[in-house]
């Protein structure tokens, strides 16, 4: 925590360190009321989330890190929003927030997300705004582009607009 502005920036503990998921660790610090919680494992090491950030609720809503996983980055500022990664065993999820958008998830190793990697990220077919869903035997996630990505086991993946 030192490293990263200590009590001076996150404030103090409100809890002792405490046993997280798949053998991880965690700790919440508070500062002028605002909660941050700091995220430890092996595969990882030590990162923040932000809990009030769009990104920070998005990860308390959606499992902590038996949902998105463990922290590997930092929340990161980028133009027009923010983005954070997460590491949940062989998943991969990238956070993006924007105003417009919301914070959503792409899981950045599956079909979908390798495919919105390829399509050059945000400038593609820009950030999504929805998490992957199910419709039929189909998964997809929609992007603010107007972007649909499909995916099938037997298809991959194609788009429409």
């Amino acid at each position: 925590m030192a490293r990263t502005g200590g009590a001076g920036k996150w404030g103090n503990p409100i809890m002792n360190e405490a046993n997280a998921a798949n053998g991880g660790r965690y700790q919440e610090f508070v500062k002028s009321g605002r909660k941050t919680t700091i995220y430890w494992h092996t595969r990882t090491g030590a990162r923040i989330v932000e809990n009030p950030t769009a990104i920070g609720r998005a990860f308390l809503s959606h499992g902590r890190e038996r949902g998105y996983g463990f922290p590997s980055t930092d929340e990161r500022r980028a133009t027009g929003g923010a983005y954070q990664v997460f590491v949940n065993g062989n998943k991969i999820n990238k956070v993006l927030w924007t105003s417009r958008t919301g914070a959503h998830a792409v899981q950045e190793n599956g079909g979908i997300g390798q495919a919105w990697m390829r399509a050059d990220y945000e400038r593609g077919w820009g950030c999504p705004t929805t998490g992957e869903y199910r419709s039929g035997n189909e998964v997809r996630q929609k992007y603010s582009k107007g972007v649909t990505a499909h995916w099938t086991s037997s298809r991959g993946v194609w788009i429409t607009r």
